[in-house]
């Protein structure tokens, strides 16, 4: 085997010394089973009136679902400032036909005058057995915002067959909902409604089934972008339907293709519109009538029909910046979350005069799958010649070091400002000042084939805090930034000069493909307890790399973040320290 280091990173990052609170808020968490029964919303409900009681917009309460099936038997009911998270597809809200039919009960998922909530990575499920199980009204439906404010729904697989709309809100201000798979819905797949404004719809994938993709009713300021809409079930009228009196409602650069429904298969459906509605740059074919509503230029039954094509250029499901426009069905792996009540310390971002010994003693630590292992202080950045250091199966492993490119930090605090030729990177957060996260990047052109890499190791050196304990552990994980960024001008908000990231601080793939998905490709934790120890940490980034390598996607370097993202900030030596041994490094181990 050939062993590489591809040596010193240059992580360009900087830190902004700033005041810091002297109390700093804990974030509060709760992590549930599934139970026996169908009355799962017990439990849920439980937790998420305890994480709600002094939680706040900057500092909310989380409510963590474990994989397995959750059986209702009424609703979840959300409270403000309150984040309900699930595993992923392996995740399941379970309804029969009879739960939530009611006025006091219309969604499995029900918020009310409530303010700043989120729901995401869940699958719905139900008894539902086809198009004909579905039906119109208020009630079964899977999430319903009623006089919300600030509202959040990603990352959601609802399945075929289901009853309501996946997401029903009305008399609602300032809703998301976003990289959402909608493969079925009993009336609509989302629906803004009865005064709701300031809202979005985009990056989801939409199969109609029973009525519409979305509709929009008597709305102001609505936007439906970035979409793909489809559907062979034979029923329905339309992907999206604008009715009623509407106020700068845009509908854009959406997928419209391939539509059958049974009273009518049009793309953009008018049921009473009127008012200042844009419809304009979509793509459409095999859904007629085209457009019954709206003014714009559109592009309309083209030669190319091909999705993935159109995405790559800018429309539909998967062309901002989240996952690809493939409709399988990705896990998340369950993360491992408990209940964080601590105290916090007072912590400062670390000076540029800062220093750590460079000696390191020979003793390794094991976190999960993930080592942390010390490293010799005369570790170059320097190319070497080769040098063999062991053989097996008469094959040979020899070092090597690469140049790596550039870094850059990525500070929520100051969102439109490049951070770069610092002496170190950042991640986590500061309660009153914001989240740090850090895009790294290594040359990997000299490397061809990815069948011939068998390890892949990125190597960080703990800087700070030094001395001081943290209120929460530092869980640090590894994710594929989702599309190149400029190191001369990316920042929390942009990854190129006037190129917003999708979600400001960055947009990424996880390791199954999720967009800002949560299974990272690499973890480690770093107890609050700790404190730096003069030495490497390790996180193996080997499916990653060969991944790039082998050219199933371009290489966009590492997008490093802490899972809390709450009082767990650490800081790494940059490639910039003068002390070479303290630099990152990507060792790559290859067969020969």
């Amino acid at each position: 085997m050939l062993k590489r280091q591809i040596g010193t990173l240059f992580l360009i990052t900087c830190l902004i010394l700033t005041a810091v609170p002297a109390a700093l808020g804990a974030q509060n968490t709760v992590t549930v089973s599934p139970t026996s029964g169908s009355n799962a919303q017990t439990a849920i409900n439980n937790a998420i009136n305890s994480v709600a009681s002094g939680a706040t917009a900057s500092n909310p309460g989380y409510v963590i679902l474990a994989a397995g099936t959750y059986k209702i038997s009424a609703p979840i009911v959300l409270k403000s400032n309150v984040v309900l998270k699930g595993a992923g597809d392996n995740t399941i809200i379970y309804a029969t036909g009879s739960v939530c039919n009611s006025d006091g009960a219309p969604a499995y998922i029900f918020g009310s005058g409530v303010s700043n909530v989120e729901i995401s990575h869940l699958q719905f499920q139900s008894s539902a057995t086809g198009p004909k199980d579905g039906g119109h009204g208020d009630y079964r439906n899977c999430i319903k915002f009623t006089s919300v404010t600030n509202g959040k729904v990603h990352d959601i697989l609802f399945t075929r067959y289901l009853y309501g709309d996946g997401v029903r809100i009305s008399k609602s201000s300032g809703i998301e909902v976003y990289d959402c798979r909608i493969k079925s819905s009993g009336h609509d797949g989302v629906s803004f409604l009865s005064g709701t404004k300031n809202s979005r719809m985009y990056n989801n994938y939409v199969e109609v089934q029973t009525n519409t993709g979305v509709r929009v009713d008597n709305c102001a300021n609505i936007e439906v972008d970035h979409n793909t809409f489809t559907g062979s079930a034979g029923s329905g009228w339309c992907c999206v339907q604008l009715q009623n009196t509407l106020t700068d409602v845009k509908v854009h650069n959406n997928i419209m293709h391939d539509y059958k429904g049974s009273s009518s298969s049009a793309g953009v459906g008018n049921w009473n519109a009127k008012g200042s509605i844009s419809v304009s740059d979509n793509v459409m074919w095999n859904v007629s009538p085209y457009v019954q509503v709206g003014s714009g230029s559109n592009i309309l039954g083209p030669s190319d029909r091909n999705v993935e094509n159109w995405v790559a250029k800018g429309y539909g499901y998967g062309s901002i910046g989240s996952k690809s426009s493939s409709q399988s069905t990705a896990t998340v792996n369950s993360t491992s979350e408990t209940n964080a009540q601590a105290a916090s310390n007072t912590t400062a971002e670390p000076t540029a005069n800062a220093t750590a010994t460079a000696t390191a003693n020979a003793t390794t630590a094991t976190t999960a799958n993930i080592t942390a292992t010390t490293t010799t202080a005369n570790t170059t950045a320097t190319e070497t010649a080769p040098q063999q250091v062991a053989e097996t199966d008469n094959t040979s492993l020899i070092d090597k070091n690469t140049i790596i490119t550039h870094d850059n930090r990525l500070r929520e605090a100051t969102p439109d400002t490049v951070y770069k030729d610092k002496l170190y990177i950042d991640i986590g957060s500061r309660p009153g000042v914001g989240k740090y996260r850090d895009l790294l990047l290594f040359d990997l052109s000299e490397y061809s084939n990815a069948e011939n890499i068998s390890s892949a190791t990125l190597s960080l050196y703990w800087y700070y805090p030094d001395g001081t304990e943290r209120p929460e552990d530092a869980v640090v994980e590894i994710y594929r930034p989702a599309a190149a960024w400029n190191p001369e001008k990316v920042t929390w908000n942009s990854r190129d000069n006037g190129v917003l990231w999708a979600q400001p601080g960055g947009d990424w793939y996880d390791m199954n493909s999720v967009s800002q998905g949560d299974a990272p490709y690499a973890t480690i934790t770093l107890k609050g307890s700790d404190i730096p120890d003069n030495r490497y940490y390790e996180l193996n980034v080997t499916d990653l790399v060969k991944e790039y390598v082998s050219g199933e996607y371009e290489n966009t370097g590492f997008l490093i973040k802490t899972r809390g993202e709450n009082a767990d900030y650490v800081a790494f030596y940059s490639s910039e320290v003068e002390n070479e041994s303290q630099r990152p490094v990507l060792t790559i181990e290859e067969k020969s």
